[in-house]
């Protein structure tokens, strides 16, 4: 029996979810993954997020990738991604300190980036007026009908302002989760950026705080590892711990610049993973952020 004569389901079905097109997968060579930054594994219409201790720098690093999308500012050394635009909300600080973030990266920057950022990147520095993920809908909604289908990348800083759950309980995150979803399924990849449980290793897949739904749920996990106060280094461990449609992403150094930009160390692996083994401990995690 040929393809063209099978049928998914009985004649005059009604199927209450979508289906698919089995005779199409088997018969047309498949569209790859649409990788947003493709080094890290992070694919349009999915949802990760980025953990990381508090006061790590998880706020500076959400709009280096804003702007490592949106005009191709590359200071951490992933590669150049197809540009496009995105839209990142930052509900921990006011609008003069994210100002002063977008001023020194703009010194990294061409005059042609400069105009790529300003064109792509849609900020809202939303302290004190961020949505609730757990408002049946609305939140999502809005971002929704917002455009949402016209971004890249949507980043939510921080999630933990994000709803008005309890994050250990696993209905109030598996709802979280499934509203950050309705919104990639528009188009963009959604990162939201959390904080880390206390005591735990950044770099371990289950080190989110609260439900591990948020690991679980989540297509790609990436974290920010800061090395303890007494080591003379002071070099930041960013890696991806978890990437369902990507080969193992090798973890890369970096280290602060002057106005506390991240700027890629070394990608040497032997160099990496010696620094990495040389960290013991996490330092203390406080409610702040950089």
């Amino acid at each position: 029996m040929s393809l063209s004569k099978v049928s998914l389901l009985p004649e005059h079905t009604k199927f209450p979810f979508p289906l698919l097109d089995l005779k199409r997968s088997i018969s047309e060579t498949p569209t790859p993954p649409d990788y947003i930054i493709a080094s890290l594994g992070l694919v349009a219409g999915t949802v990760g997020s980025i953990v990381a201790p508090g006061a790590s720098g998880k706020s500076l690093l959400a709009l280096q990738i804003a702007a490592q999308v949106g005009c191709g500012l590359d200071l951490l050394g992933l590669g150049s991604p197809k540009k496009g635009k995105v839209l990142l909300f930052c509900s921990e600080d006011p609008s003069d300190i994210v100002a002063s973030r977008v001023h020194a990266l703009s010194k990294y920057m061409t005059s042609d980036q400069q105009l790529d950022f300003c064109n792509n990147v849609v900020i809202s520095p939303c302290i004190g007026s961020s949505g609730n993920f757990l408002d049946d809908g609305t939140t999502a909604n809005k971002i929704i009908n917002s455009g949402s289908e016209n971004f890249r990348l949507v980043i939510i800083d921080t999630l933990s302002r994000w709803h008005h759950g309890e994050e250990n309980e696993r209905r109030d995150a598996a709802a979280v989760m499934r509203q950050m979803e309705r919104i990639a399924k528009t188009g963009p990849a959604v990162i939201f950026i959390h904080h880390i449980g206390k005591s735990s290793d950044a770099s371990s897949q289950n080190a989110s705080r609260g439900s591990s739904v948020f690991v679980d749920e989540s297509r790609w996990v990436a974290y920010l590892k800061v090395p303890p106060s007494d080591k003379p280094d002071k070099l930041i461990h960013f890696g991806v711990s978890k990437s369902n449609y990507s080969a193992a992403f090798e973890p890369i150094l970096l280290r602060r610049g002057e106005s506390g930009e991240f700027l890629k160390v070394s990608s040497n692996k032997a160099n990496v993973a010696n620094v990495i083994r040389s960290s013991i401990k996490e330092v203390p995690v406080d409610d702040g952020d950089f």
